[in-house]
């Protein structure tokens, strides 16, 4: 049985707002919804306040470790956006002007476009701009790491623009709905996690639904592995406490 590996992906979050609860996070769990719609595995969500040194002390632990990395916010032109600089130091390079980028800017802003709304074209050496969508300002990657901005419609914008070169295989997922609680079934669920270590066994309990009390989920990106460790469950769950399976 072969094992299909998923892609993983690390996402960043920035700015002081999210941290003192000015501002709720909205980009992180879009992004962790859509990169599982993807076949893609999140394999962590870091928040970070607009400290350069924090942000640069991430960057360089995090980007070997994941096939990419998504950054939002702290990418304007206020005092305060500093993820450009501190992507730069994270990555042992500087700042550069970067005329491809300035002339989007241009284009995006118009004639009157101020020069402190120039400098968000200071961008990592080896950046690369992708231009999707012409009404978008373009999206910045350096190396592996996609730079996005913190304002969730043009966020969300932009990753739309981009999102489908990044599909794999999907998830696949069985849910088992069953009527007892989750610690009367733990010690079962513990032997399942070893039938098959392909698959990733999840229990929810639900203390208020009237029908069933606990949610099993067995999720992997191959079927026959799935199938494994349904069938291991069920021999050993009574049938009787199987509220339905889909």
């Amino acid at each position: 049985m072969q094992k299909v590996e998923a892609m993983t992906v690390a996402i960043v979050v920035i700015g002081n707002e999210i941290l003192s609860g000015k501002i709720t996070d909205l980009n992180s769990n879009y992004l962790i919804q859509e990169f599982r719609k993807l076949g893609v595995t999140v394999g962590g969500v870091f928040i970070l306040p607009d400290e350069e040194k924090t942000i640069a002390a991430l960057i360089k632990r995090i980007h070997p470790l994941f096939d990419f990395v998504f950054t939002t916010g702290g990418i304007g032109p206020t005092h305060d956006d500093v993820t450009m600089s501190a992507i730069a130091h994270g990555l042992g390079t500087s700042l550069e002007r970067n005329n491809e980028y300035e002339g989007k800017l241009k284009y995006f802003f118009g004639d009157e476009i101020k020069e402190h709304v120039l400098s968000m074209a200071e961008l990592p050496k080896e950046a690369e701009i992708i231009t999707e969508d012409k009404k978008l300002i373009p999206i910045v990657k350096v190396k592996n790491i996609y730079v996005l901005p913190g304002y969730p419609p043009l966020f969300k914008e932009q990753f739309e623009s981009i999102k489908n070169q990044f599909k794999q295989e999907p998830f696949e997922v069985t849910r088992i709905f069953v009527t007892i609680k989750e610690e009367e079934i733990s010690a079962i669920l513990e032997q399942a996690s070893h039938v098959n270590g392909e698959v990733e066994i999840g229990s929810y309990p639900d203390y208020h639904n009237k029908h069933y009390k606990n949610l099993i989920t067995i999720e992997s990106k191959n079927t026959k592995a799935n199938k494994q460790v349904q069938d291991f469950l069920l021999e050993r769950i009574p049938k009787q406490f199987i509220y339905k399976i889909d």
